[in-house]
């Protein structure tokens, strides 16, 4: 994915706060705000250095290759080739190549011959003796790689091989918040058919609905586990992989699928041969994660259509209509709140000695 579909899918995976009897809700007055790091602000800042998998910026003029980068004398020695997993996404492979010397990456990617052809771009540091290589590899394929003579060795060639190809289908969850005009992202890839099913949710059914959310086994339907009655409630789309995107992503609005319900819905998606996905999703501007432990929690506050987290919203947690806690997010977006016994009201557990 690239860094604006994977923010999307990042802000949409923020959690719906509903942990056993506790629940969560997070207000927003003149005093909570979003990090006020901005795009501009943030790229400006950036470190000049880049990470594994960017590239340069269109446009940008070409970094000379570093001094002592001993491939682009022919010097240097490719020792091993090997595939690595990155996002473990069906068409994701980079190639690992180990030198033995400092290479410079660009030409050991000029000089590599890939059989069957791919298009290859250096995703690592210009010079290193460990060079990380990307290219839209097909899954389950064998390939080789054909590396020109140093001095007056031979050519050598290294098979490696891809694996993936098995149908998948990947939606946000368990939960997921969208803002007003958000879209929940599904992603299809090697599925013939899929079905979207979607449950418009009381507030009492929302911690229901929240128990089976995430990922079941491909011969499990979730709502086996839900109440009587939910199947005939549920509003059913068929969903056609040829709708995707280039990556198989397609966006759809389960609130105007279900009728515009006002409150919070149930999201199942499944596909023949592959793990169904369950979701509790909202319409949100904030997104709320809550996690409680024995010993203490956390709120974290986000805003839902970028994922920054907001500082200063005013957090109240409830056991029912009992209000446990009150608080303000700092900076990082984060209260910090006792421990599960606390919040519930109970005596604290024996300490085990």
């Amino acid at each position: 994915m690239n860094g604006r579909k994977r923010m999307e899918w990042m802000a949409a995976m923020a959690a719906l706060s509903v942990v056993g009897s506790l629940a969560v809700s997070a207000a927003f007055d003149g005093r909570a705000s979003a990090d006020p790091t901005d795009d501009d602000g943030a790229a400006a800042r950036a470190p000049a250095s880049r990470a594994p998998g960017a590239t340069a910026s269109e446009g940008a003029p070409e970094a000379e290759a570093p001094p002592g980068c001993a491939i682009a004398s022919g010097q240097a020695r490719l020792i091993r080739a090997r595939r690595l997993c990155t996002d473990c996404a069906p068409r994701a492979a980079v190639l690992e190549l180990t030198f033995d010397r400092v290479a410079d990456a660009r030409a050991a990617v000029e000089a590599l011959r890939v059989e069957p052809a791919v298009a290859l771009e250096p995703r690592s540091d210009l010079c290193a003796r460990r060079v990380l290589v990307g290219g839209d590899f097909e899954p389950q394929t064998a390939y080789r790689l054909t590396v020109p003579a140093v001095g007056e060795g031979a050519p050598r060639t290294f098979d490696v091989g891809t694996v993936g190809g098995d149908p998948s289908l990947r939606m946000p969850g368990p939960a997921a918040t969208l803002p007003a005009d958000g879209e929940l992202p599904i992603q299809l890839d090697r599925v013939r058919r899929a079905r979207l099913r979607i449950v418009p949710l009381d507030a009492d059914e929302i911690a229901v609905a929240a128990e089976v959310g995430g990922v079941h086994p491909a011969d499990r339907d979730p709502f086996d586990r839900l109440p009587d009655g939910w199947r005939g409630r549920a509003h059913t789309r068929a969903l056609d992989p040829a709708d995707g995107d280039e990556e198989g992503v397609q966006r759809v609005d389960p609130f105007a699928l279900a009728g515009d319900p006002a409150g919070p819905v149930l999201v199942v998606a499944d596909a023949p041969g592959v793990s169904a996905r369950a979701a509790v999703v909202q319409r949100a501007t904030h997104a709320v994660v809550l996690k409680v432990g024995h010993d203490g929690g956390l709120v974290w506050v986000a805003d839902a259509r970028t994922g920054r987290p907001v500082r200063g919203a005013a957090v109240t947690v409830y056991r029912g209509t009992d209000v446990r806690r009150r608080g303000r997010t700092d900076a990082s977006g984060l209260l910090r709140l006792p421990g599960a016994d606390a919040l519930r009201g109970r005596p604290p557990r024996p300490t085990r000695g």
